[in-house]
């Protein structure tokens, strides 16, 4: 399967509003999804997830969605996963969900890449490359480390994520990233239409 080069990640998807605002992206074509939501009950997350894909799928949309670090979840609907520090080991998790299943890993530095591919990651998302609002805390790597990290995947592609914007697209996409990770840049926009167009001419031009 190819990896779309856009993920919108849909942090507090739980709440009905995030929930209309990812499906507006949804609509206008936003490929991969990517449900996290760390502060919500397993109860919660699992019934706003079935809700959210079932109005997905009402678009007749193909629209990859995968699971933030919630391993029932993923076992229980059939979905990829994503994990990281909140999550199992990517090894973990394939011994559950089937080898033929889709799992990445978050990850900061050339050792987490080398453990992810070990493990058998499908992917990696490598953060923060920039100052983002999510993470206030967090350091932010550069394109410079960015480029390193890419080239210890090898083939494995890297997502880039923390802070980024249609702007800042080109850049990492030079530096080897096979594609970005989005959260307020499109589920905060003030015009989702407009902000996911921008990112998508960003990935077309490439």
């Amino acid at each position: 399967m190819a990896l779309p080069r856009l993920i919108l990640v849909a942090d507090r998807f739980t709440d009905p509003d995030i929930a209309k605002r990812v499906l507006r992206a949804v609509q206008y074509g936003i490929e991969w999804v990517h449900f996290r939501d760390h502060a919500a009950t397993e109860d919660a997350f699992d019934f706003a997830a079935g809700a959210l894909i079932s109005r997905i799928n009402q678009f007749g949309s193909k629209t990859i969605v995968s699971i933030n670090s919630r391993l029932s979840t993923a076992k229980s609907m059939g979905l990829p996963l994503h994990t990281g520090v909140h999550g199992p080991a990517v090894g973990e998790a394939l011994g559950v969900l089937g080898p033929g299943t889709m799992v990445g890993q978050s990850v900061h530095s050339t050792a987490e890449i080398e453990d992810a591919r070990l493990g058998g990651a499908r992917y990696v998302i490598y953060g923060s490359v920039y100052p983002t609002r999510t993470h206030p805390n967090e350091n932010a790597q550069g394109t410079e480390r960015l480029a390193e990290a890419c080239e210890a995947a090898g083939s494995m592609p890297v997502i880039a994520m923390g802070g980024v914007t249609p702007d800042r697209v080109a850049e990492c996409l030079d530096a080897g990233a096979h594609g970005v990770a989005v959260v307020s840049a499109i589920i905060q926009a003030e015009d989702i239409f407009a902000a996911v167009g921008a990112f998508t001419k960003q990935i077309s031009t490439d």
